[in-house]
């Protein structure tokens, strides 16, 4: 696969059956997320897309990446919301399977650091899991550094899983 062929943008409605579809899989592996797929939250694609519809510039944002018309990524970023962080950027990220190590998520990881610092923020974190190489190489790469890890903060198929955090400053 041509990782160049998939394009990489700001999520639209329409994105959301699609951003669904990828969240509800990757939530089915049982490894990467700190919830499964039925407690996933919102399941309607109608009612995330009229989330998605009624984002403020700069608040929240998916960024997604797309192969022809099928979401195969996405990155949810979401401004603080209280007054002491509204210069922090929360994001969570979420790729299928079979399009892991192509690149993609170095694109879309540079799609949210982009908007972040377009949207004057001053700071982007995440955490994940100590099991997920693929997502500490992938953040280290970017610059994030390592604040804090909260030990056997999970347990996933009976066994504890630390929960690292990690932030980027975008303006030092």
């Amino acid at each position: 696969m041509d990782d160049t062929a998939i394009e990489v943008r700001l999520g639209k409605p329409a994105d959301a059956k699609g951003i669904l579809d990828c969240l509800l899989l990757t939530l089915s592996e049982h490894t990467w997320f700190d919830r499964d797929e039925n407690e996933s939250g919102i399941t309607n694609p109608d009612v995330l897309g009229i989330k998605i519809s009624q984002f403020k510039l700069g608040e929240k944002a998916y960024i997604v990446a797309v192969d022809q018309d099928k979401v195969v990524g996405f990155i949810l970023l979401v401004r603080g919301g209280l007054h002491s962080v509204r210069h922090t950027c929360d994001l969570g990220m979420s790729l299928l399977p079979e399009y892991r190590e192509k690149g993609i998520g170095s694109r879309l990881l540079q799609a949210a650091i982009d908007w972040t610092r377009q949207h004057g923020m001053d700071k982007i974190y995440c955490s994940t899991f100590n099991t997920n190489h693929r997502a500490v190489r992938l953040y280290e790469k970017f610059g994030f550094e390592r604040e804090g890890v909260r030990r056997k903060q999970y347990k996933i198929a009976g066994e504890y899983v630390d929960q690292i955090l990690f932030g980027k400053l975008l303006n030092a």
